[in-house]
């Protein structure tokens, strides 16, 4: 790594949960690519995990209700990769932020969630 940049200012380091741009010696553009992560040589690899919980999800535009075992596309960060919703975890309430209803067994348009996804096999 021969140059670390965060927001286009060029830093000294960065912390783990930034997206950066990394100026690179002896790598090959085509060697990398989209969501690459880097890690640490002394450490231990970074982990892939399949299974996460979504702190705070919101259904804008669909019609009907949502519930455990709906299969999406998740769009986040630069990724596009399918989930299947396992679990409703709570609701939030979207004024005060309150979780207001436990385990709920679905949730609709213009509510706020804490879900748990699976990424799909095939992502």
């Amino acid at each position: 790594v021969t140059n670390i940049y965060y927001e286009d200012i060029e830093t000294d380091s960065c912390v783990c949960g930034e997206n950066v741009r990394l100026k690179l010696k002896n790598v090959e553009e085509e060697e990398i690519s989209t969501g690459f992560i880097l890690c640490d040589t002394e450490q231990e690899p970074c982990g892939i995990g399949r299974v996460f919980d979504a702190q705070q999800i919101a259904i804008i535009e669909h019609k009907s209700i949502i519930c455990p075992g709906y299969s999406a596309v998740l769009h986040i960060h630069t990724a596009a990769v399918e989930v299947q919703l396992k679990k409703l975890i709570t609701l939030i309430d979207r004024k005060t932020g309150e979780r207001t209803r436990e385990h709920p067994r679905f949730i609709r348009q213009d509510q706020i969630a804490i879900a748990r996804f699976e990424l799909s096999q095939a992502s």
